[in-house]
């Protein structure tokens, strides 16, 4: 008899334990759920407010269901202590964390391709030889630098040898290499 209730008093204190666990789980990772999530639901509601589903509403009703189905699912255990069921607050909290480190990710990624697309910018002419030709079309009547953002459809360019085009363009006269 007295190992059946030692048995009875340790089945009750471990799932006190358990309730008490479960409790501060709960806590902590509502404290997540409102900090980390808080952009989400910011961000699900105005676009509620302009009728538009967007990420952060699938992210806030992921969560939000992974997280009240785990309240339930507790209160349900509190209340018959034959209940057998699951918690997913761990589900609600991971789907945060990956959603945070994809945009994070993301944010990288996006200015890795900035910095990529000011340094081959930089890369292009700065300058052009802008010729004007005489009366008879194929003579060189002058050659002025003018900077390479001036040139316009129709102009004729002088390209050196070796040099950086600083337009799309044509070549009228002659062959060369270059960038």
């Amino acid at each position: 008899m007295l190992p059946l209730l030692l048995l009875l008093l340790l089945h009750y204190m471990l799932l006190g334990l358990l309730l008490l666990l479960l409790l501060l789980l709960l806590l902590l990772l509502l404290l997540l759920q409102v900090l980390v999530g808080g952009p989400f639901y910011k961000q699900a509601w105005h676009g509620l407010k302009y009728g538009s589903a967007n990420m952060g509403l699938l992210v806030a009703l992921g969560t939000t269901a992974a997280f009240g189905d785990s309240l339930f699912s507790m209160a349900l255990a509190a209340a018959d202590a034959a209940y057998q069921g699951h918690v997913y607050f761990e589900s609600s909290v991971l789907i945060l964390v990956f959603v945070c480190a994809g945009k994070y990710i993301e944010a990288k990624a996006k200015a890795r391709t900035s910095d990529a697309v000011r340094g081959l910018l930089q890369l292009g002419a700065k300058s052009a030889v802008l010729l004007t030709l005489a009366a008879d079309g194929e003579t060189v009547a002058a050659a002025r630098e003018i900077p390479a953002e001036l040139t316009q459809v129709g102009d004729v360019l002088r390209v050196t040898p070796g040099a950086t085009v600083p337009a799309d363009g044509v070549v009228v006269h002659g062959s060369s290499a270059g960038e």
